[in-house]
């Protein structure tokens, strides 16, 4: 059972990853209204306008963020894998006007680096989408590799000897 210490060390450090994923949305609804469809860009200012107030909300309720261990580290990974989907998928909503279970799959394959698609004539899509779904696989992939490197890689094993070399 987790204590309130642990809880808040969990959410002191998940809410930079919100601002952070609300600022990309936010970068994706600029470009979308200035070069783009500006219907298109709606859902990505939902996305943003979500993800940032969550974090400051998070950010205003724990202003400090204390140093999470490993076993906090593997809770904010599972949190973050189910959370920043579900608000990276409002694009798909709003402008595929996919079902939201769908486009939930869509964002999660993206963000963990499957690739995918519930899309289902990605040729009629508009690039902005195309574009989202590029940026959550190539963010993704690296958080794999972040993964990877933080927390299977330990100092003492095989695997981070041959990291080292």
């Amino acid at each position: 059972m987790p204590s309130g210490r642990d809880l808040k060390i969990i959410l002191g450090n998940l809410k930079g990853l919100f601002i952070t994923i609300g600022a990309v949305m936010l970068a994706m609804a600029a470009l979308s209204a200035i070069f783009g469809n500006p219907q298109v860009s709606d859902g990505f200012f939902y996305g943003a306008i979500i993800g940032i107030s969550i974090g400051l909300a998070l950010n205003t309720i724990y202003p400090r963020s204390m140093e999470p261990e490993l076993r906090h580290g593997m809770v904010i990974a599972a949190i973050a894998y189910l959370i920043v989907p579900a608000i990276s998928c409002i694009p798909f909503v709003v402008t595929q006007h996919m079902s939201p279970l769908d486009a939930f799959f869509e964002a999660i394959s993206g963000w963990t680096g499957s690739g995918f698609s519930m899309i289902l004539f990605p040729q009629n899509s508009d690039p902005f989408i195309l574009l989202w779904r590029s940026v959550t696989q190539w963010i993704g992939g690296l958080g794999v590799i972040l993964l990877m490197v933080t927390i299977l890689i330990r100092p003492g094993t095989s695997t981070y000897m041959l990291y080292q070399s």
